[in-house]
């Protein structure tokens, strides 16, 4: 039995209480005794949720420091359009593409310290026999798309996950060619966009992915018992991810 304690617990309370708070807010606008238009002058506070979400998912080391910048930004955004702080769009845009470029580089360069850590112990005769199953640099996969489409085929004969990523664009990930030796992780991250996933008939599809006005959409057959597993976290923000067979 696995007793590692669910990190996607914080998650899903972030998730249950803006729910909740959203509820609250359109209830008392149909009781007449407040104006859930109002709502639209907090737009912003948008990115300080993605960045509470970032914050509390310490699976992957860059995702302290992009939440850090979710936070940052959506701060700044919600005193402008409370008339606290003036701030022009010509300075936010570029930021916000300056910290999402960071983040990619990151999530990189966590990807390849990966490969490079799988590759050492395959070079080790000590090291664990399923380590020197043959496989190539699919093993582990990083994939963003931002304000672009991007469509990409994986065949590896031992998939470990990695990250794909899909910012006002759309993500489409083959995995059809593939098989796993062990659990494999892949997190997703859909913001204004769509990631579509496809895997095969024999992988057990496991979705503990956070959406937030958006949706995990899992549409696959059933897997036969004692199938590999194939384990999907993450969060769509406006965005949805697709997982089929």
């Amino acid at each position: 039995m696995n007793n590692k304690p669910d990190h996607n617990l914080p998650h899903q309370l972030v998730a249950g209480v803006i729910a909740i708070i959203i509820g609250l807010i359109f209830l008392l606008d149909n009781f007449g005794w407040w104006d859930a238009r109002h709502l639209l002058e907090f737009w912003p506070v948008i990115f300080i949720v993605i960045g509470i979400f970032k914050l509390t998912d310490r699976s992957e080391p860059h995702h302290t420091f992009s939440g850090i910048i979710f936070i940052t930004i959506g701060t700044m955004l919600t005193l402008h359009q409370l008339e606290v702080l003036t701030i022009s769009w010509r300075v936010i845009w570029p930021v916000i593409l300056i910290a999402v470029g960071v983040s990619i580089i990151l999530k990189g360069l966590h990807v390849r310290k990966q490969l490079n850590a799988r590759f050492d112990a395959k070079a080790d005769p000590m090291a664990d026999p399923k380590a020197n199953i043959p496989s190539n640099d699919d093993s582990l996969i990083q994939a963003t798309a931002i304000f672009a489409s991007l469509e990409r085929s994986v065949i590896s004969n031992d998939f470990r996950g990695g990250d794909i990523s899909a910012i006002m664009g759309g993500c489409d990930l083959d995995l059809r060619q593939s098989a796993l030796q062990g659990d494999a992780v892949l997190n997703t991250f859909a913001f204004f966009g769509g990631i579509s996933i496809k895997v095969p008939t024999d992988w057990i599809v496991v979705v503990q992915g956070t959406p937030i006005l958006g949706g995990f959409e899992q549409r696959t057959a059933p897997a036969p018992p004692g199938s590999k597993r194939l384990i999907i976290k993450g969060s769509a923000i406006l965005g949805g991810v697709d997982i089929t067979n």
